[in-house]
């Protein structure tokens, strides 16, 4: 036997359910158009819309970038630039030979150049090359690597006043860490 009471949830969403049905059927009434005697939907007819748009936009990318038109204009450019370079590589030629050829005069036989060029580097004074005229040169002598080293050192150095407060700022101030330093040196050796 069934029960007497209904469900009331029940009974709410099956009249909701036949309420959006009726609603969905008079939309789609209203929405019916006559078209040139045919009777379509909205929907139809955005269809039909949607394609024309299409057709007309296939229209306008054929002379847009990768159609065949670009291509054929890609081909002519090229060629024109070819005919420009054979027509510019004509009239150089032309232009040399009406040009009247330069012929260099060789040297006269008793003139003079205009410097004696000396030599320069280790043993241009045996050569001839430049002399001191009365300065003495400096010589420094060294034994050993480490002396030797050392004194490419003391004669490479530079001694204007930024080189001079570079070198400064590199010695630690502070005997702290200095002694901190040795000490790590001697035991890490």
């Amino acid at each position: 036997m069934p029960p007497k009471g209904g469900n009331a949830k029940k009974e709410s969403g099956r009249a909701k359910k036949a309420e959006n049905e009726s609603k969905k059927k008079e939309t789609v009434a209203a929405e019916k158009v006559c078209y040139r005697g045919c009777v379509l939907t909205i929907s139809d007819l955005n269809i039909r819309v949607y394609l024309k748009e299409q057709k007309e936009a296939d229209k306008w990318t054929d002379g847009a970038k990768g159609g065949k038109g670009s291509k054929e204009e890609k081909e002519e450019k090229r060629k024109a630039d070819l005919a420009r370079k054979a027509e510019n590589a004509r009239l150089l030629a032309e232009e040399e030979a009406s040009a009247p050829a330069k012929v260099k005069t060789p040297p006269k036989p008793g003139a003079k150049k205009g410097k004696d060029i000396k030599p320069a580097g280790p043993g241009a004074i045996a050569a001839g090359g430049p002399s001191t005229d009365g300065q003495e040169i400096e010589s420094y002598s060294a034994t050993g690597v480490d002396n030797a080293i050392e004194l490419l050192d003391v004669i490479t150095a530079k001694m204007d006043k930024a080189s001079i407060g570079q070198q400064a700022a590199g010695i630690e101030k502070h005997p702290e860490v200095r002694r901190t330093a040795h000490i790590i040196y001697f035991h890490c050796g």
